[in-house]
Order: C-alpha cells, then structure tokens, then sequence
C-alpha cells in the first residue's frame, strides 16, 4: 500500500470533521440559542424574532437593531426603542440622561422586564424597610439601652460595609454616577405573588385599565408577579392585576414613556400561544420605526480585527494569507521532490576516495597535459618538496630532457616517457650520491 494513503485519509476525515462542526455552529446561530434571552436574534420560544420578522413584513422594511452603548446610540426620527428582558438594576445617569433626551424630542422609549424579578425587588423592599425603621427611630430619639446597643451594631457593619469598598470602586461611583429609573421615574415596585393553575403554571389575567386606550384588548395574560406602586401622577395606568398596575406609560416632553413588568407577549413563545397584536401594536407606536434594543442583553457590535476586515473587503485577502501560511508550513515540513535512492549510492562513492585521489582529481582539472611535466619539475625543486640539493650535472640532464620534450611537436608529446627518463635520473641520484 502506497505510505500517501492513509495520509489522505486522515485528511479526508478532518475535512469531514471541521465540516460537521461549521454545519453545526451555523445551526446554532440560525436558531440564535448563542443569543440571550428576549434578543431579536433569538428564534426558539424565548426569542423576539417572531416579531422582528412580522413587523418586518407588515411596514415593508426590517426595524432596526440597536447593536452601540445606548447613551451614545443615534435613533432615527419618530421612532419607537424597545427594550425587552429587563433587569431591575441602577443604570448610568449618563444613559438614562440619553433616554430621557431622546423621549423628550419625539421619541417611545419602551421597557418591558423580565419576570423573574423576585429576588431583586425583595432587595429592594429589604433595604427601604432598614432605612425606614432607621429614620423612625433617629426620629423618636431613642435612649433604651436595647436601642443603643441596635444602633451601635447598625453602625458597626455601616463601617464594616463601608471600609470594603476599594478606592477604585469609589473612583467609579464618582465618575460614573448611577440612578435607579423608578427613582428619577416617580414609582415603586412590589411583589405579588401568582397562584399557580392547574397546569402548574403561573398565569394571571391582567385587565385594561379606565384610562387605558379602548383599542386595546379587555385583558391579557400575564406571567410576573412584579407590580409597581407609588406611582405618580404624570402615569397613566395601562394594565392592571387586582388593582394592581402592571403596564404603565407616562408622557415624557413631546414623547412617551412605557414601563411593563412582563415582556412574554412579545416573544416567539407568544406569537404562537397568545397572540395580542393590538398590544404590541400600541406598544410600538403608529407610524414609527421600530428598534430593538440589545446591548442591555449583551449583544453589540464588535470592532475588532475580524469586524474590519469585512467592512473594508478585506476577507479574501486574509484567506488567501492563511493558504499561503498553510502551504509554507508544508513545504518545509515535506519535499516536494522525493529522494532517489542513486543519490545515496553516489554519496558513498564519494565517500569512498582517498585524498591523494581528490588532490589527482583536482590537478587534472586545473593543469594543462602539456604543461604537467613544466609544473611537476617546478614544485620539485620548491625546498619544502625535496630534501637534498640536486647537483649541477643531475639538472643539466633534467634540464636537457625537458628541452627535447620542449621541441616535440604537440601532436607527439607524450609526457608519460619523459616522466620516467626524468625519474630514472632522480634515482638514480639517490642510489649513487
């Protein structure tokens, strides 16, 4: 079997390998669960493309995606800012200041939460009834000892609480002030719990409320037990659970602003099971462009190499890079032209010589034949070449045969006679001194 053969087999079954895995990251972001919850990207039940797709369709153009930090988001005149799967959470002054500029010039600004918002909203009602019992008794200035000692160890883990904190966080707080919306907003939140049906699930009838527009549905199903409370005159309540507002909206200079505290009739799950598309029309506002918020979910733009290399074309030119890479890395890595098994017998001939056989190799290629005996003659008499001196009558017989071989014509000169005339009278000098 050829050694390429299982080498391309293994290639094979990488290929098939990465293609599997491309096959399946694509079916995940298709089905957006790589996204967050409520993300306008989403498709399954917990999703919102269902309506980014619908209003899509019925205004004739998609609505847009809000994918930069929303106190330096730019959004298009008349139009309508959702932002669903909310979190009770401070926000920025910065931002919020964005929002309320943004309502106050026209637009709808849209906040639905997310319903599971029991564990915060209990926070929140936690830290009012300490600062409520805190202020009622700086009040009636109480002296027991039993109020004493309360207060000490109040204060104590205010200190502890408050030497916690780094100097980076206080940093932080200085530069980057934080508000709560209910706060700046006029209203309050509360728990109120929903019985849970049959099914095993919790799902109250929400009814319209007297100020409410008459367009709108008589009621609607409801899956938060968050209500709010406290609210202030400028609200108008839109919904209401027992006397209880859970959609409320409020006019915000030439705009307005929606606050609910359920965004289920809004997901994918909802267009199927309980649609309400007078609601979400009302919510969206007539006539305007529709933006989905996702950089509350996480979901923004990235500006890194990648995100610049597709927006000036320069795709294919990275490809190309990384072939190259590829076949550089394979090119060192194996020959291309295979080795000759000759090749290896040729060197061990080469191997095999001698150096008076390299030196003879290298004399006939660099020595004329004619001038052999001229040069052999010449490094003979060099001192470090001969040991005894050569008499006057040796040489002038040596010197005599080189000038017979001299006169030949070059057709007959033969160097290999004169050589041996020559080295018969070098011996000779060396058997008779």
């Amino acid at each position: 079997m050829s050694k390429g053969v299982p080498a391309i087999a293994v290639a094979t079954i990488v290929a098939l390998a990465l293609a599997a895995l491309y096959r399946l990251l694509l079916l995940q972001y298709e089905s957006g669960d790589v996204y967050p919850e409520y993300s306008s990207y989403r498709a399954d039940p917990l999703g919102t493309l269902i309506l980014h797709d619908a209003f899509a369709a019925a205004r004739g153009s998609p609505p847009h995606r809000n994918l930069a930090p929303l106190d330096r988001a730019v959004f298009p005149g008349r139009s309508t800012v959702l932002l669903a799967g909310a979190s009770i959470s401070k926000d920025e002054v910065s931002t919020l200041e964005r929002v309320e500029t943004f309502a106050a010039s026209g637009g709808r600004f849209v906040v639905l939460f997310s319903p599971h918002q029991d564990s915060a909203v209990r926070q929140i009602e936690i830290d009012r009834v300490k600062e409520k019992d805190r202020e009622k008794k700086e009040k009636s200035g109480e002296t027991s000892d039993d109020a004493a000692d309360e207060k000490a160890d109040e204060k104590a883990e205010e200190d502890a609480k408050e030497n916690s904190r780094s100097r980076e966080d206080d940093m932080m707080d200085a530069l980057m002030p934080q508000a709560d919306i209910s706060e700046r907003w006029g209203f309050g939140y509360a728990i109120r719990g929903i019985p849970a049906d049959a099914k095993k699930k919790r799902v109250a009838d929400v009814r319209r409320g007297a100020l409410a527009p008459a367009t709108l549905p008589e009621k609607l199903p409801w899956h938060s037990s968050l209500i709010f409370t406290d609210l202030g005159p400028e609200w108008t309540v839109i919904y209401e659970r027992a006397a209880h507002p859970v959609v409320i909206e409020r006019a915000w200079g030439e705009g307005r602003i929606v606050v609910a505290t359920d965004n289920y009739l809004v997901s994918n799950e909802a267009m199927l099971a309980d649609r309400a598309p007078a609601y979400l029309a009302w919510l969206a506002g007539s006539g305007r462009t529709l933006v989905f918020e996702e950089t509350h979910l996480g979901v923004a733009r990235s500006t890194g190499i990648m995100m610049l290399a597709r927006q000036y074309g320069l795709v294919p030119m990275l490809c190309a890079g990384i072939v190259l890479t590829l076949l550089f890395i394979w090119r060192n890595a194996v020959p291309l032209v295979p080795k000759r098994s000759a090749a290896r017998n040729e060197d061990g001939v080469v191997a095999a010589h001698s150096t008076v056989s390299g030196i003879a190799g290298l004399a006939r290629r660099a020595v004329r034949p004619q001038d052999i005996l001229e040069t052999c003659w010449r490094l003979y008499q060099a001192p470090s070449m001969r040991r005894r001196p050569i008499d006057a009558v040796r040489r002038a017989a040596i010197e005599a045969a080189l000038a017979t071989y001299r006169e030949l014509p070059a057709r007959r000169r033969n160097p290999a006679p004169a050589y041996n005339a020559i080295s018969a009278i070098i011996n000779e000098r060396k058997t008779h001194p």
